[in-house]
């Protein structure tokens, strides 16, 4: 199964983003959009996973992170992946909460190559992913200028989580398979 480490986006955030982007959405009709219940910032893709790798994988959360506490988030800016003329991503900068977020994916990390799980070697760069593009094609000039100053709210990230995803063609279903608060 594939499995990944996310914080999700708080349920009243995430409607807020919704609202937001219904502008974004009217120019950008060949995109596929997330929907608001898959909102997630996520700290590490582990891809397949054994169905025996969860259990460990659950114990790892519950040790490592309790000491971490609840934190707020402000997401303001569109961007894309990896380029404005192909982008295969658009998604919300994330202007307060990173800096936790960073600190999460690292102890995750540690954690993880403890556990005999490989490193991840890429530098986190914190973001919320709201559509994807199915086609690279150019974005209209004018989205991105006016994305700096788009502005989707703030929350307060209170979960971290281990998430199965699984591989439709209209898009990923997500699973929650841990969650644990953030104090």
């Amino acid at each position: 199964m594939r499995l990944f480490w996310a914080v999700p986006v708080p349920a009243n955030l995430g409607e807020n983003i919704a609202t937001s982007l219904e502008p974004v959405k009217r120019e950008l009709k060949s995109a596929r959009w997330i929907p608001p219940s898959h909102f997630h910032f996520t700290l590490r893709f582990l891809g397949e996973q054994k169905d025996e790798a969860v259990p460990v994988l659950c114990r790892l959360l519950a040790k490592t992170f309790p000491a971490h506490k609840a934190f707020p988030v402000r997401l303001a800016g569109l961007g894309v992946f990896p380029s404005p003329a192909a982008p295969d991503v658009l998604w919300i900068g994330i202007t307060e909460g990173s800096e936790e977020l960073r600190r999460l994916a690292t102890d995750l990390n540690a954690a993880l190559a403890l556990a005999g799980f490989p490193p991840d070697n890429r530098n986190l760069e914190p973001h919320l992913t709201v559509a994807r593009f199915p086609q690279a094609k150019p974005l209209p000039e004018n989205l991105l200028r006016e994305g700096v100053d788009f502005d989707a709210g703030a929350g307060r990230a209170q979960d971290i989580a281990l998430m199965k995803s699984v591989l439709r063609p209209g898009g990923s279903i997500y699973t929650t398979l841990f969650r644990q608060s953030l104090q």
